[in-house]
């Protein structure tokens, strides 16, 4: 299956970066594309990779969509694009960005998110600026402080590494050759009308108004903190519709780069793909298996592949147990656990549909921005639709409700009140469902759907 590339090589020189560019005619436009913002961050994840040398030798990736089509220029031009480099410092100028794009990754994309956040939680405009220090951002990954040391807090690397991300992120210049904004129009009548036009729009992803930062007598760099407000393709988004993506995305911030990058990656995706297909609903979203691999930027293993598969299916549990969805299943009829042939099963796998359902803070928020028309049906915030709608249950159902929660069997057992031996019988087809055990199901069940806390309950004989 052929895989979309998001981040594409191009041997064309890029186009040269304007200064700045008015993409927002007498102030009435505004951007409703996201995707800018989703590829940004992916480019970020994936580091070197599709970068190639522009004009002068400097890091460009160009960055393909289905409604924007972009350039990013690394260069230390990127604030300040007219300030002009002395010529014997070009070279040494080329092979620090290099170094720093080279060295990307999910902690690039992780101080974006913690920029983005901070400055919507503070900002009043899209033209205003905040504060965010290297300490905040740090916090927002869920670091823990020491007390202990000389200057206590975090510790000279963690420092060291956000300073480097900022340096990356702070350099990044864009050329948008074409994205989709709202602008408004006299309709002829002495109305207005809000039509969507295609613009051109450049400028830094970072536009940054002072920095505190010191510098060591090797010449190394710290910085503390940054007065900040992202470039003006991204401030209008994140002040509307992108709100929710960026408050959301906090929640992948708390992931581990390197053991929980499938969750961190899979959280930044779903965020993207709610705000893109808002105007289709947000309860219930369906991604192929593939999509959702080439969001993590992962294949089936090729001489594991359950293990993958198995993977997915933990990360998919997890962003449940945290909330980031409020669940998923495969969709009935492209996928049976039990029915798939022993062999040669990865190419249909690949294709299968999985449903995400939306948290309630996102339903809460799409479902106020968005006509009536398009409101979803009302459901329960966590069980699959193919359990609700089930009849007797049966071997596969005690399976697929363990799996869904992310739970073991131990620990089933005790929401269950039955012991774990009961829970390994069953699913292994050794013992029946008894009318007792299925009551017990039945009531977990409720409150599970109704989102009640299930807490564990003394070993009964069912």
């Amino acid at each position: 299956m052929a895989k979309k590339r998001v981040v594409q090589t191009t041997a064309a020189t890029p186009t040269a970066v304007p200064a700045s560019v008015d993409a927002f005619a007498n102030g009435m436009g505004r951007v409703v594309s996201g995707e800018l913002n989703y590829l940004v961050r992916r480019m970020m994840q994936y580091g070197a990779e599709g970068v190639t040398a522009g004009d002068g030798q400097w890091p460009v990736a160009r960055l393909e969509g289905e409604s924007v089509t972009a350039e990013v220029v690394f260069t230390p031009q990127a604030q300040s694009p007219q300030v002009t480099l002395p010529e014997d410092q070009v070279e040494q100028y080329c092979k620090r960005m290099w170094y720093l794009v080279k060295s990307m990754d999910d902690l690039t994309a992780d101080c974006w998110d913690a920029l983005v956040s901070q400055w919507v939680a503070e900002a009043q405009s899209p033209d205003a600026k905040v504060w965010v220090s290297v300490d905040q951002i740090l916090g927002y990954r869920g670091l823990a402080s020491h007390r202990t040391g000389r200057r206590g807090g975090y510790t000279a690397e963690q420092r060291a590494a956000v300073t480097e991300s900022l340096l990356r992120i702070m350099s990044m210049r864009l050329l948008v050759l074409s994205m989709e904004v709202l602008e408004e129009h006299d309709d002829g009548n002495g109305g207005r009308l809000i039509l969507p036009v295609r613009r051109q729009m450049g400028g830094p992803a970072l536009e940054v108004g002072l920095d505190l930062s010191q510098t060591d007598f090797l010449g190394n760099t710290e910085i503390k903190a940054l007065l900040i407000r992202p470039g003006e393709m991204f401030a209008r988004y994140y002040m509307g519709a992108g709100r929710p993506v960026a408050l959301l995305s906090q929640k992948a911030l708390t992931y581990q780069p390197y053991r929980a990058f499938w969750e961190k990656r899979l959280t930044r995706y779903f965020a993207y793909s709610w705000d893109r297909k808002s105007h289709l609903g947000v309860e219930r979203q369906q991604h192929t298996v593939a999509e959702l691999l080439e969001a993590v930027h992962e294949q089936p293993h090729q001489v594991r592949p359950g293990a993958t598969k198995e993977r997915l299916h933990k990360a998919l549990r997890q962003l449940t147990q945290d909330r980031v969805i409020a669940g998923w299943d495969y969709v009935t009829d492209t996928w049976n656990e039990y029915d798939r042939p022993f062999h040669h099963w990865v190419s249909a796998w690949l294709e299968a549909r999985i449903e995400v359902f939306a948290p309630e803070q996102v339903r809460q928020f799409y479902q106020l921005a968005l006509p009536d028309t398009t409101a979803g049906v009302v459901m329960g915030p966590l069980l699959p639709p193919r359990i609700k709608m089930a009849g007797q249950l049966t071997r596969k159902t005690v399976v697929t409700l363990r799996h869904h929660f992310g739970l073991t069997q131990d620990e089933f057992a005790r929401e269950l009140g039955v012991s774990r031996p009961l829970i390994n019988l069953i699913e292994s087809g050794k013992r029946s469902i008894s009318k007792k055990l299925q009551a017990a199901l039945t009531n977990w069940m409720a409150r599970k759907d109704r989102g009640q806390p299930v807490t564990a309950l003394p070993p009964a004989d069912l």
